[in-house]
C-alpha cells in the first residue's frame, strides 16, 4: 500500500474515532447546594503517599471545588489505567522531565518545589495518554494509539490543527508558546496576549525564529517537532509556566487544578474552572494519576538488565 493511501486511511480512522469518542463522555451528577460543606461533602483536600517518597499533602480537591460552586461533578472515576508500552516511554521520559520542571517553575508564583512541578507534568502526560483508555475496553484500547496517530499524519498532511501527543498540544499553542505569548483578556474583554521570556530547550525552530527574526514556523513544522516526545516534555513544562504567569495576571492562587485546567481549556480561574463541563470529568480523572507520577519522579523502577543479543550460529 502506497503512502499517500496510508494516510488517507489514518484521516477516515480520524473522523470515525472522533465520531465514536463523542458519544463516550461519561455523565455527571449534579452537586449539591452551593457553599455548603457537611458530612456528604467530598474531601476539600487530598493528601498522596507513596512508598519511600516524600508525601504530598493537602492539595485541593477537584470534587470539592465543583461542589462548593453547585457544579455538576462526576461521582464514578474510573481507577487510573496504564499503558505497558507507555510505562516504558515515561521511563526514559524521566530525567527529561525533571530537567524540564527546573527550567519552567516559576517558585515564586507556584509555591512548588521542582520535583512536584514535575509530578504534575508527569500526571499529565499519563492522563492524556491513559486517560481514555481508562474508560475503554479491549478494542477501544487498541485502536486509541491508531486515532492518535490519524491525528499526526492529518497535521502532516496539514489538514488541521489536531493534537499532538503524549502531550496533547495543539501545533497552534506550540507556535505561540515558540513566540513566548502570554494570552489574556484586557480591561475592554477582548483577547489579547503580550510578549514572555520564554525558552523552548532543544527546539531548533524558536533557535531558527531567533536568527531570523521574521521567520515563522508553519504548524506542521511545529507539529513535526512536538511530536518528538522529549521535546513534547519541554513544551508542556513551558505550557505550565505560561499558566503560572496567567495566575498571576489574573489574581489566582495557584495549584495543581491551574495547570491542567490552563492545558485543557485555556483557563486558570476557579469561576472560568468550575463552569466548564468539560474539565468536571478532566479534573478528577486526573487526580487518579497523581500517586503513579509520584512513584515515576520519586521512585522510579529499576531497569533489568540489557538484553544480550547472540549471533545465530551458522
Amino acid at each position: 500500500m502506497s503512502r499517500r493511501k496510508v494516510r488517507l486511511f489514518f484521516c477516515l480512522l480520524l473522523v470515525a474515532v472522533l465520531g465514536v469518542h463523542g458519544l463516550q463522555r461519561r455523565q455527571v451528577i449534579v452537586a449539591a447546594a452551593p457553599m455548603v460543606f457537611d458530612q456528604y461533602a467530598p474531601p476539600q483536600t487530598h493528601s498522596y503517599y507513596v512508598p519511600n517518597a516524600p508525601a504530598i499533602v493537602g492539595w485541593p480537591s477537584a470534587a470539592a471545588l465543583f461542589y462548593a460552586a453547585g457544579r455538576p461533578y462526576p461521582t464514578d472515576i474510573p481507577a487510573a489505567y496504564y499503558d505497558p508500552s507507555f510505562n516504558l516511554t515515561m521511563l526514559r521520559l524521566r530525567s527529561s522531565i525533571i530537567a524540564s520542571a527546573k527550567r519552567h517553575n516559576r517558585q515564586a508564583i507556584t509555591k512548588l518545589t521542582d520535583d512536584q512541578f514535575a509530578v504534575i507534568i508527569a500526571a499529565q502526560l499519563y492522563f492524556e495518554y491513559n486517560g481514555a483508555l481508562a474508560t475503554r475496553g479491549t478494542f477501544g484500547r487498541a485502536v486509541t494509539p491508531v486515532y492518535q496517530e490519524a491525528q499526526g499524519v492529518a497535521n502532516s498532511l496539514g489538514l488541521g490543527n489536531f493534537s499532538v501527543w503524549p502531550a496533547n498540544l495543539r501545533p497552534s499553542v506550540g507556535k505561540s508558546l515558540l513566540n513566548g505569548e502570554l494570552p489574556y483578556v484586557n480591561s475592554l474583554n477582548q483577547p489579547t496576549s503580550r510578549p514572555v521570556a520564554l525558552t523552548i530547550y532543544g527546539s531548533k525552530l524558536q533557535a531558527q525564529m531567533q536568527r531570523y527574526s521574521d521567520w515563522q514556523p508553519s504548524e506542521t513544522e511545529v507539529a513535526n517537532e512536538i511530536s518528538d516526545p522529549f521535546l513534547a516534555v519541554e513544551y508542556l513544562a513551558a505550557n505550565f509556566e505560561i499558566a503560572s504567569y496567567r495566575a498571576e495576571h489574573d489574581w489566582v492562587t495557584v495549584n495543581w487544578m491551574t495547570f491542567v485546567a490552563w492545558h485543557n481549556q485555556g483557563v486558570v480561574s476557579p469561576g472560568h474552572i468550575t463552569s466548564n463541563g468539560q474539565l468536571a470529568n478532566v479534573l478528577p480523572t486526573f487526580e487518579r494519576y497523581i500517586p503513579g507520577a509520584m512513584a515515576l519522579i520519586y521512585t522510579p523502577p529499576e531497569v533489568g538488565p540489557s538484553i544480550v543479543r547472540q549471533p545465530i550460529a551458522k
